[in-house]
Order: C-alpha cells, then structure tokens, then sequence
C-alpha cells in the first residue's frame, strides 16, 4: 500500500467490504419501508379511536397538521391534530389508543412495541452500523480519522452534522 494515494487505498478498504455495505444499505432501506408501514398501522388505529369517540379541539389554529382550519370546540377527526387536545382528553386518548395498539398486535398490554414493530429502533441501529463502517473502511492515515472516530462517539449539535454527513456517504458508497 506505500505507493497508493489516499483516495486508492480508500477505494480498495471500501471495496474489501463492499458486501457488507450494500447489506446494510439495503437492510436500511428494507426496515425504511418497514417503518412507513407500521407508522401507517399506528395512525389507522389512532383515526379509528377518534373516530369512535369524540375529542375536540381545545384552541383555535389556523391551518393545522391535517391541512385544515380548525376551530376551538371543533372535533378532531385527523390523528395529525391530536395535538390539539386539552390534556385530559389527550390522556384519555393515548389510554385508548394504548388498549387498541394491544388488540391489533401492534404493542404488549403495557404500551411497548413488539419485536415486529419496534422498527424505529431497528432502524437506528442499522444506521449506527452504517455510520461507524463509514469511519472503519478509511485508510489509517486518513487526515483528522481519530477526530471523525471521536465525533460518532460525541452526542452534540456538530457531532449530529458529522454522523448524518458520514451517513449520507456510506450510502452513496456501491
């Protein structure tokens, strides 16, 4: 490797991991669509709870989430208005919502997802995957590689820039 440039021995450690990558790029992207899925299955039941049973709206907004000029007392028939509700109806709201995610499979009697649909999550992990293999498939002398180790480890504001701009590389990577 002592005569390469940097971008060939780059070139040639990402090429040794090639399969591992386009793993987890499609991995990722599969639970992606995954996660659109179950997120549908979560709003499905919230707009069946809200359609069985009344909730209204405890301010006045002008163009709300759903797209729609709600007023205060209005009923809210969208679960993008939700957020709408006065506190106790909202509590009540989740409470229902809660016993209905648990009927349909979506979580346990307690609330908390189940393995098929903890995909969030999932998701997460398999982006952290991606993220660290970005730094990984660098050559060691790559200029600032520690800095780059570092910051996938530091949870700041900067840091978030840096891991989702490494992110965004790795999955350009084929």
């Amino acid at each position: 490797m002592g005569n390469k440039t940097l971008l060939e021995r780059f070139t040639e450690l990402a090429n040794n991991r090639k399969a591992e990558i386009i793993e987890l790029q499609n991995m990722y992207l599969l639970k992606q669509i995954e996660n659109e899925m179950v997120q549908e299955r979560f709003k499905e039941v919230d707009n069946k709870v809200l359609a069985e049973n009344p909730f209204y709206s405890n301010r006045d907004c002008e163009r709300s989430e759903s797209g729609n000029k709600i007023s205060k007392g209005d009923r809210i028939l969208s679960s993008d208005d939700q957020w709408l509700m006065n506190i106790e109806d909202y509590d009540k709201f989740l409470e229902i919502c809660k016993k209905e995610n648990y009927v349909v499979g979506l979580t346990d009697e307690e609330g908390r997802y189940t393995e098929e649909t903890n995909t969030e999550n999932q998701l997460k992990d398999i982006k952290e995957k991606l993220i660290r293999l970005s730094v990984e498939i660098l050559p060691e002398d790559f200029p600032n590689k520690k800095l780059l180790e570092d910051a996938i480890e530091y949870k700041g504001c900067q840091s978030y820039k840096t891991r989702e701009t490494l992110f965004e590389f790795v999955m350009k990577l084929r």
